[in-house]
């Protein structure tokens, strides 16, 4: 017992001691994860004189989503969210029990106010994800030389179009310590790494 016992404490001054680097290395190797930050889009401001005047702005709204796994009681969910997004309970509740999906789609661009709402009610199966929408403040003043977004983010017309590649940036990163699902359970500001820009048109 005693050989045993001395074998198995070289064996750990060996794992701990001499090669801990290497092990504590591999260890975070499968922990250390980093993460793509889709681009914020560019804002655009006229410069006239010395005042900036944002005419192209980004509105942040949200994507209701549904993961029929974790969805418990499709008929009662539905009905409770129908108050806050409008729409039909019956088509909700379908989509809810769509086979096969992990994601389905059930409303999109929802205020922050209707994305808090929904979060209160705590329904399992159900998920919000936030989304920038291009928005105009000076409505369709300069709209043809301004162009705008599809559906798929790409610049159509005009400086939106002519720009597209500055405009849509370049996506950040962000890097982070996971659980053993792969879920990220912190990130500091140093390990987030993000890229904005701003386009200014003289006039």
């Amino acid at each position: 017992m005693v050989v045993v016992l001395a074998v198995f404490i070289v064996r750990l001054f060996y794992i701990q001691i001499i090669h801990h680097g290497r092990y504590q290395a591999a260890a975070l190797s499968d922990q250390l994860k980093q993460y793509q930050i889709p681009a914020t889009r560019g804002i655009i401001k006229a410069h006239n004189g010395d005042h900036q005047l944002p005419i192209v702005l980004n509105q942040q709204l949200y994507t209701l989503y549904a993961d029929p796994v974790y969805m418990r009681d499709a008929d009662q969910a539905a009905a409770k969210i129908v108050p806050i997004i409008g729409g039909n309970a019956a088509r909700y509740a379908k989509l809810m029990q769509t086979k096969g999906k992990r994601y389905v789609v059930l409303a999109k661009k929802l205020s922050a106010k209707q994305e808090d709402k929904i979060t209160k009610l705590k329904l399992p199966g159900l998920g919000t994800q936030a989304q920038d929408y291009r928005t105009y403040p000076q409505g369709a003043l300069a709209s043809q030389l301004l162009g705008f977004v599809n559906n798929d983010g790409q610049g159509k017309y005009g400086i939106e179009q002519a720009v597209n590649k500055q405009l849509a940036g370049r996506p950040g990163q962000v890097k982070a310590v996971t659980d053993a699902e792969g879920v990220p359970l912190a990130a500091t500001r140093g390990n987030v790494e993000r890229h904005r820009l701003t386009v200014q048109i003289c006039c």
